[in-house]
């Protein structure tokens, strides 16, 4: 279950997969103001930490991409603790697949 945390923020991890610690990869929800049970979502960025032995997915609903400091400021409330960097995907990309 996605937990609702601070500033609408949504958290929780990616099925079925394995992270550095051996959880799954953990997901940050911007975005969106109601907690959730699931979810699709489409991966905005990574938030790289450099003190931690896992890094953190960013993701929306929709693939909008705000602002990196308004990134920062929703992520402030966990992400204060460590050294992080982070990676956005700023522009829409399309496959050119039929």
């Amino acid at each position: 279950m996605w937990a609702a945390i601070q500033d609408a923020i949504n958290y929780d991890y990616v099925p079925d997969t394995k992270a550095e610690d051996g959880s799954g990869i953990d997901v940050y929800l911007l975005g969106c103001q109601q907690p959730l049970t699931t979810a699709s979502v489409v991966i905005i960025g990574v938030a790289i930490r450099h003190n931690d032995d896992e890094n953190k997915l960013i993701a929306s609903l929709d693939g909008s991409c705000p602002a990196l400091a308004e990134v920062k400021r929703q992520l402030w409330f966990q992400e204060q603790y460590f050294h992080t960097d982070y990676v956005l995907v700023t522009k829409k990309f399309r496959n050119n697949y039929p």
